[in-house]
């Protein structure tokens, strides 16, 4: 079995909604960075539909990231994971049962294409 520092391989930006004032002196809601993490990405589930009156292709992914527990502060169903480009909206958190010093990430990847 690998140890967990030789699985969390991959380094995500995780980005929350932040509110703040924008030059019209009114209150915007804006995505911010609030912290970079190392991860397990693991893609889980996917589903494509075509949808041929607008001649175009949607696919849903779900993935499995793992992240360690002292992680679990930075994430929420509210935040945005991005990895390359990739953007995965967290759907909820879980304690990985097996393995108490991690938890999950479930996400969604939603392209249109």
């Amino acid at each position: 079995m690998n140890s967990l520092s030789s699985r969390l391989c991959n380094k995500v930006k995780v980005y929350g909604k932040v509110s703040a004032e924008n030059e019209l002196y009114e209150v915007d809601d804006r995505e911010e960075l609030i912290a970079e993490l190392w991860c397990d990405i693991v893609p889980k589930n996917g589903k494509v539909e075509e949808l041929t009156a607008a001649a175009s292709r949607y696919e849903s992914i779900t993935h499995e990231v793992i992240f360690r527990r002292s992680a679990e502060k930075y994430l929420s169903a509210e935040n945005v994971i991005v990895y390359r480009g990739q953007r995965l909206e967290i759907e909820y958190i879980m304690p990985h049962y097996n393995e108490p010093d991690r938890v999950v990430a479930y996400c969604r990847e939603e392209v249109n294409k």
